[in-house]
């Protein structure tokens, strides 16, 4: 399929859709004050942050990093708030 050229139209034929899963998550009640305030001004998305064989491809998606990476920065420092990623869920405030 051509990952460089985002104006071609992928065939359906060549490329069907194919659904791999099916994920149903009970309500929760995940998202305190002290949360959110982590999640909005401390975490950062990136789509980058997985296995190799996850990763978006090409050349629109390698811009977005750029992109996510300046905004992000850019909202640390307005916010005042050091970039951090947890690495467990005891890391998350309640």
């Amino acid at each position: 399929m051509p990952i460089e050229d985002a104006s071609v139209r992928w065939s359906e034929q060549d490329s069907p859709y194919q659904a791999i899963a099916k994920i149903t998550i009970g309500m929760q009640e995940a998202y305190s004050p002290a949360r959110q305030v982590y999640v909005d001004d401390v975490l950062s998305f990136n789509a980058w942050h997985t296995i190799a064989a996850h990763q978006p491809l090409g050349a629109i998606q390698r811009l977005r990093r750029e992109v996510y990476e300046a905004s992000s920065r850019y909202r640390h420092e307005m916010n005042q708030q050091p970039k951090r990623e947890p690495r467990s869920i005891e890391e998350m405030p309640d």
